[in-house]
Parts: C-alpha cells; structure tokens; sequence
C-alpha cells in the first residue's frame, strides 16, 4: 500500500508513529527517516538479521502437528527467544538497529542467547546509553535501551551503565561462531528479498497497535487488551522457502489473522507496497513483489501439548 507520510512534518510523524508503536516521543524521533516512519529503513545485512531474527521469534518450542509444514525438515526445537515478546519492552526500530526499549535491558538481552551468532558489543557511550548486541554472520546490531517503568518512558532516562550491562557477562564476547550455530544457521530456510521484508516487517510490527483500537498485533497471541494468555496452548509458527511463507498462531487470546494484515498494509505504518487478501478473520495473504506471506489464526483444542507429550493430565 502506497505511503501517506508524505505530508507530515518530522514532529507529526513522530508523534503519529508514537501512538502506532507505544514509543516515548524522544525514542520515535530517533526512527524517522526524511519522510517516512521508518520502522523498515535498514541496509541489507540489517534486513538478513531481522529476518532471521522473526524467523526465531515466530516458532514456539511446539506447535500442534496440523500446523507444521509438509516440509518443515526441523528434528529439534531451536532454542527459544520469546522473551522478546514480555510485555515489558517496546520495540524502537531505527535505521540499521532494531533497538529495544525496557526497563531491565540487560535481563531481557540474556533472552537473545538462543540467537545463533548473537555476542556482546558493549555499552555505547552518550545521553543515552545502550547494551549493544552484533549478529557476526551480518555484522548488524541489535540494542536494548533503558525507559524508566514508573515514567513509562514519557522523558528520556540515562541509567548507570550497570543497569545495562548487568547481565552481559552471560552471553557470549567472543568473534568465533560454534558448531551449533553454524548448524542452526545452515538450517534456515531460504528467504528471498521481498520474503526478508514481509518477515522483517512483521517482527517490526509484533507489538504495534492502531491508535484508533481499528487492530492490534500483541505479539499475535496476547489479544486486543494486551492482556497475557493464560491458556498454555498459546503457540506460533513460522516456516516456508523461497517466495511462499506461512506464519500461524493460536490461543485462548490470539488475535485474528485480519488484525495483523491491516499492520502491514497500514496506510501509515504498513510495509511499502504490501498488499492483502482476506479470507475471512482467519486466514489472510499478504503479498509483495513475488513473496506470498500467508496469515493463519487457528483453532486449537485446549491442552494439544499435552497429547504430543502423551502427558493428558
């Protein structure tokens, strides 16, 4: 869908991609890009690690087994990174960071251990501080920022250092990838470019919400009233190659698949020429260039996981 941020003042975008994104003004500001909301503005490397990065965040330890893909070749659960999904952080994308607000940054980065090729840059100088994380395969970064959560990052909050890099220690500093991560990172499925945006852009969007309550994202699972789902049969799943993806997700609490369509097609804050599909609530497509990202809410019986472990309680 064709943009309509042509006409904005910097301080109107700001403002108007603070009340899609949650984001204290002093943080969105830091996002716009001439004049655009700049929630996709990235280099290639930037896009490749976003990509990769949803490709984690949208996989569950489990998902029911009508769900998975005739071709998802997986024979292990990668490791989990959905701390990223707390309801404590606000997602901050700017040019070439995918930057994190909260108010415990160096608790939540511990989450990206499972990240294959994730270390510790260090904490940047400045007003502002960050915990800074590279992804060595695309040399791109990933940082964690602190917001005071009694402001709820109204101003902008410099913290001690310490408060960023508490936890630090306890991921990885070196340069050198492991033989698991190069095993978990030949185990991605191929994404071609216009695939890379739709994924980037959704990872981008996880917690957007209309200012008007028209849709909301949640992180696909935790409903319009950002509640948390209390139904442990909560799942996301994400697979696919080459130009056709699918993402599906389920849950007392989950959100409809037209929901997380109108985000990415958003007039405002959608992907630039991302197009959609509907087929009822359910089940959407959106469409960009030649990639197809299909958009499956599902119906799920309360306790699936426990007749896959064989543990019905």
């Amino acid at each position: 869908m064709p943009k309509t941020t042509h006409t904005f003042t910097h301080a109107q975008l700001t403002a108007e991609r603070a009340r899609y994104t949650g984001e204290p003004l002093w943080a969105a500001q830091h996002g716009i890009r001439r004049k655009d909301v700049g929630l996709d503005e990235c280099d290639q490397q930037q896009l490749r690690l976003r990509a990769l990065l949803a490709l984690r965040l949208l996989n569950t330890e489990m998902a029911p087994h009508h769900c998975i893909e005739p071709g998802d070749p997986r024979t292990r659960a990668w490791r989990d990174v959905r701390g990223l999904l707390a309801n404590t952080l606000t997602y901050s994308p700017r040019y070439n960071d995918f930057a994190i607000l909260t108010y415990m940054p160096g608790h939540l980065a511990k989450t990206l251990d499972g990240f294959p090729g994730i270390r510790v840059d260090g904490v940047t100088s400045g007003k502002y501080p960050a915990l800074q994380l590279r992804h060595l395969p695309t040399n791109s970064i990933i940082s964690f920022r602190y917001v005071s959560h009694t402001l709820r990052g109204k101003l902008p909050a410099s913290c001690h250092p310490v408060i960023l890099s508490c936890k630090e220690v306890l991921l990885r500093p070196d340069r050198e990838l492991t033989a698991r991560e190069y095993d978990d990172l030949a185990a991605a499925p191929h994404m071609t470019s216009d695939v890379q945006i739709l994924l980037s852009g959704l990872l981008a969007r996880m917690r957007l919400a209309h200012p008007d309550k028209k849709w909301a994202v949640r992180e696909l699972i935790w409903g319009r009233e950002n509640r948390p789902d209390q139904d442990a049969g909560s799942f996301t799943y994400c697979w696919g190659t080459g130009d056709e993806w699918v993402v599906r997700w389920g849950g007392r609490s989950s959100v409809p698949a037209t929901d997380v369509a109108q985000a990415l097609t958003d007039p405002f804050a959608g992907v630039e020429g991302a197009t959609a599909r509907h087929f009822g609530s359910d089940r959407c497509e959106v469409r960009l260039g030649s990639a197809r990202l299909r958009l499956e809410h599902r119906d799920v019986e309360r306790g699936w996981e426990y007749d896959q472990l064989g543990m019905r309680p």
